[in-house]
This record gives C-alpha cells, structure tokens and sequence, in this order.
C-alpha cells in the first residue's frame, strides 16, 4: 500500500497495489518509485494519474510475458516413432 491523498472528509486514503503471482518484485518497484514521487509522504493526483499509466503498461508487458512463455513451452502434441 501507498499513502493517498486525503479524502473530502479529510480522513487519509490510500493505494493498494497489486499483481499477479511472481510479479512481487515488480510490485515493490512500482511501490518504490511512487513513493519516492509523492515526496515519501502523501500522494497527489498527478501521482495517481501515474499509477494508471503505470499499471496499463504492466499490463502490457504481462501480456507479452505471458505470450512468450507460451511459445516457448514444449509442444504438447505427441512424438511418432
């Protein structure tokens, strides 16, 4: 989690992360660089206008992660003789 901005009612708000299995590295990275962003302390809206650019293009490159771990998985199909 990353502290937000706080809310109208100014009660303090936050930013949960999170990703697919295997991809905590990643998440603590993103986390990192957002927290550093925010000055270490409270998110503005710029920064969560970041998070949204962030994760669409995680959600690329996973996307291409996972299409090249699928080619490169052995063939199923059987072996003839």
């Amino acid at each position: 989690a990353v502290p937000g901005p706080f809310r109208s009612d100014g009660r303090p708000a936050g930013v949960t992360l999170i990703a697919p299995a295997g991809k905590d590295g990643l998440l603590a990275a993103l986390a990192g660089k957002l927290h550093a962003a925010a000055g270490g302390t409270v998110a503005s809206a710029a920064v969560l206008e970041a998070i949204g650019r962030i994760a669409d293009s995680l959600e690329e490159l996973d996307s291409k992660v996972s299409s090249i771990e699928a080619r490169s998985r052995p063939s199923s199909a059987p072996v003839r003789c």
